[in-house]
């Protein structure tokens, strides 16, 4: 890393344009923008770049049902192997 990147600490995140790019297939409306901001933005005085925010609040509720859903499939699909591991295919 460069010298004076050093105070850069690694975060975790979503990149803000492909996230913007599934929002709508994940919550199904144009009304739900958790991304804010336009992709490649600059700053047309400074010409440095304005960057995307995520609005994280919004999107933790949708994540979270969606982790849900998933847990009951799993859950689910683990109870049909088991049957059928068993020689019974009434799951």
């Amino acid at each position: 890393m460069p010298r004076y990147n050093q105070h850069i600490k690694e975060e975790i995140g979503f990149i803000a344009h492909e996230f913007q790019e599934v929002a709508q297939k994940i919550r199904g409306s144009s009304h739900f923008k958790p991304v804010e901001g336009v992709k490649d933005q600059m700053d047309a005085n400074q010409g440095t770049p304005i960057y995307q925010k995520i609005h994280y609040e919004k999107i933790t509720p949708i994540l979270w049902g969606a982790l849900q859903e998933t847990i009951k499939r799993v859950e689910s699909l683990e109870q049909k192997v088991k049957g059928l591991e068993n020689g019974s295919t009434n799951n």
